[in-house]
């Protein structure tokens, strides 16, 4: 397995493009995934979504774009860590509000996720579908420097930085799509404020092989409120919140990675 200073994480091409077009890269081909023999369906798109490169600071960096939704991001995260142990983990793009205190344009640095649904569809089951109870939190792996130094650079953009909950689930959350999920689905997005549909995923990854992540999402849309910027504003913003994120990594004294 082959040591990577840093991994960026996103979901779709957009909320990568503008770190694409800073530093140095070339698309890797990873491989399917180790063991199963088959062809997983991801062989054709890891030109486009997997990229190699440095920054200024001389650190090694891959460039995941692991697709939207719960089960792209799987299958990317696991291609990852078959074949790179990364030394920090940033991770974002575009989410919706969901607390009344985030708004349209804030960014939300995530501190824990919670996964509310995930896609049955493939059983003959309704989107939306929880198969069983989820009710655990998952915390974002790694030092509280690095989320204290992301919400400061955040917070040279517009808008206000908040950190907290990030509920993620298959099922694209409006007004409407909330109030028919079942109780025990709203239940976990309760205490959130922010919902997408990789988050949780991306989290759980690195928290199960402990590696730092930093995990910033901006806020594009308003589940309740309806507001909602051009996703191609949204989405250059988020990419470039990412990009600066990355432009601040530093090796420490110790060999971490710390960002300054």
């Amino acid at each position: 397995m082959e040591s990577i200073d840093v991994v960026v994480v996103t979901a779709l091409p957009h909320e990568a493009a503008p770190l694409l077009g800073e530093i140095s890269t070339d698309p890797i081909d990873v491989g399917a995934l180790p063991d199963t023999g088959a062809d997983t369906g991801a062989s054709t798109a890891q030109g486009e979504r997997f990229y190699r490169g440095e920054t200024a600071a001389g650190l090694s960096v891959v460039v995941v774009i692991t697709g939207a939704g719960r089960a792209a991001a799987a299958e990317g995260m696991a291609l990852l860590y078959a074949r790179f142990r990364p030394q920090l983990v940033i991770a974002g793009g575009i989410a919706g509000g969901i607390s009344p205190s985030v708004r349209v344009g804030d960014t939300v640095v995530g501190e824990e996720t919670v996964c509310y649904d995930e896609d049955a569809t493939a059983l003959k089951m309704p989107l939306g579908t929880l198969r069983r109870e989820r009710s655990e939190v998952t915390p974002a792996t790694g030092a509280v420097v690095l989320r204290d130094a992301a919400a400061r650079i955040a917070r040279r953009y517009d808008g206000e930085v908040h950190r907290g909950r990030i509920a993620s689930g298959d099922t694209l959350l409006t007004r409407h799509t909330l109030s028919v999920l079942p109780e025990n689905r709203r239940r976990l997005i309760r205490g959130a404020i922010a919902v997408d549909m990789e988050s949780s995923v991306w989290v759980s990854f690195a928290h199960r092989g402990a590696v730092p992540i930093v995990l910033v999402r901006f806020i594009s849309d308003h589940v309740i409120g309806g507001e909602r910027l051009s996703f191609a504003h949204a989405c250059g913003t988020a990419g470039t919140i990412i990009a600066e994120l990355l432009r601040s990594c530093r090796r420490g004294p110790d060999g971490a990675i710390v960002m300054t």
